[in-house]
């Protein structure tokens, strides 16, 4: 399915399924056009039930996803995040945690994900790990991320923010991912607004942060994670870290590790029964 020259695909009030089956190897929904063509895929919350997008691949390797490029544009509205009717996940044989489908924004892209879940996919494929952002910056206008209210669950990775700026997460509940519930990853991904989630049981991180500053993390809350918040690599650098609660935690609530980071601001948080952290907070960088 390819949406673009300014169409838009949307769903109408009665409840819907969109399934993408895989098709000589892969298939895909094109959101909008590389050479700078519009176009919009949106989902508005039925008047009864859920509308469902089921990326269903039958292979290991993510083949069916969601691309949405320059100039495109992904809406998603659902009723309220009590309801979270409007749904994207894996359509394979079972809902077993596969993960086959991913979502991949590109540069110039526009995506809101309000009041929805986002559910068992991403795998260890370039650009391909669940919701996977790459240089979505504020370059241009009508260019950033905006996920609010929503469930994001059970995927390899739940947002991968790649060279990304100015890109707000705000009161989701991110849970069971295989990786990181939140990767903020590579210079320039800065200025994002990381704000009142509740973050857990993802394996490895709750937020993983290498090579970026200037972001801001509020009011959330990271239980049960490997760790909470793991800082790597040369240059996570002024970022900001304000009344979030850290507890059970199997490690530390922060980890800040590998080599020197300078200037991150820790202030007014909560740190209770991390296995190994005793206060919740390690340094072994400089």
């Amino acid at each position: 399915i390819t949406i673009n020259s300014g169409g838009i695909l949307n769903f109408d009030t009665t409840a819907r399924t969109l399934t993408v089956n895989e098709s000589g190897g892969a298939a895909l929904i094109t959101v909008g056009a590389a050479s700078g063509g519009s176009g919009e895929l949106e989902c508005r919350a039925p008047s009864a039930g859920v509308h469902t997008i089921k990326l269903n691949s039958t292979t290991a390797d993510a083949t069916v996803g969601i691309d949405v490029k320059s100039t495109g544009i992904l809406d998603i509205l659902g009723t309220s995040a009590s309801d979270q009717d409007c749904i994207i996940t894996n359509g394979g044989v079972t809902l077993d945690g596969t993960r086959d489908g991913y979502i991949y924004l590109e540069d110039g892209s526009l995506t809101t994900i309000k009041y929805a879940e986002i559910s068992y996919m991403g795998a260890a494929v370039t650009n391909k790990n669940g919701i996977t952002a790459y240089d979505v910056d504020g370059n241009i206008s009508g260019e950033g991320i905006f996920i609010e209210g929503s469930s994001i669950h059970n995927n390899l990775l739940g947002v991968l923010l790649s060279y990304s700026q100015y890109n707000i997460l705000s009161n989701n509940t991110i849970y069971s991912n295989g990786s990181q519930g939140v990767h903020i990853a590579n210079s320039g991904a800065s200025h994002n607004l990381i704000s009142n989630n509740i973050i857990y049981s993802n394996t490895n991180n709750g937020i993983y942060m290498n090579g970026d500053a200037y972001n801001m993390v509020i009011g959330n809350i990271f239980s049960a994670n490997g760790v909470g918040v793991y800082f790597y690599g040369s240059s996570p650098d002024n970022n900001y870290f304000y009344n979030n609660t850290f507890y059970n935690n199997t490690s530390y609530g922060i980890w800040i590790s590998n080599v020197a980071h300078d200037n991150n601001v820790i202030k007014n948080n909560i740190f209770a029964r991390s296995s190994l952290g005793g206060t919740g907070i390690t340094d072994s960088g400089t």
